[in-house]
């Protein structure tokens, strides 16, 4: 890839990306503002109710207001899946996006897009929290929002930084057939010891 030098630049483009970077980070501290005052909420819960049920309550409640987000996209999806998910691909991550985002490499061919993800401004703020079963129920909500889309598209949850790794990694892909799982589009519990919150509780435990 070929990065333009910034002094080779009109001075113009220059003063237009200096100012994004202002409301950037102002759009960043934002979410992780709002990323705190729901780990209090939640946590407050889990303490005056216990966690398990507050948790999984939490957790279905992103599942459900993902999938619903998924699912505005459906109507696209049912033309041509593939042709979607690529519309999908160039929505996400070819618009000016700035510093809004953090650090990744995305790659994409028929049917299947695939994005790592270097570093979370979210993860730093449910690490510091000390948060992470609280912070990976809001992550597993990217998996309902990609179920949404269409009975064939799936997320595989490979890496994630909560729960350890160096880096996350999602596959977006469309499957060949549907999966043969009468609950694939609704939040369970087993999901949840696969990539939600329990995931992380059987690491701690």
């Amino acid at each position: 890839m070929e990065v333009t030098p910034w002094r080779d630049l009109d001075l113009e483009t220059q003063k237009d990306e200096y100012e994004k970077q202002k409301l950037a980070w102002k759009y960043r501290d934002t979410k992780k503002q709002w990323a705190r005052n729901y780990i209090r909420m939640a946590r407050a819960l889990a303490d005056e109710f216990g966690e398990d049920e507050v948790l999984d309550i939490l957790e279905k409640a992103w599942w459900d207001l993902e999938y619903e987000g998924g699912s505005t996209w459906r109507s696209l999806f049912e033309q041509d899946p593939a042709a979607a998910l690529e519309e999908v691909y160039h929505f996400a991550h070819d618009l000016d996006q700035s510093l809004t985002i953090s650090p990744q490499d995305v790659s994409y061919e028929p049917g299947r897009y695939e994005l790592i993800h270097y570093h979370c401004h979210l993860k730093e703020v449910f690490m510091e929290e000390d948060e992470r079963r609280i912070g990976i129920s809001w992550c597993m909500g990217d998996a309902a929002g990609v179920r949404g889309l269409h009975p064939r598209a799936m997320l595989d949850f490979r890496n994630s930084q909560i729960r350890g790794d160096s880096f996350c990694y999602h596959v977006r892909a469309i499957l060949d057939e549907a999966p043969d799982d009468p609950d694939a589009d609704l939040w369970t519990r087993e999901k949840s010891e696969q990539i939600g919150w329990r995931s992380i509780k059987r690491l701690e435990e």
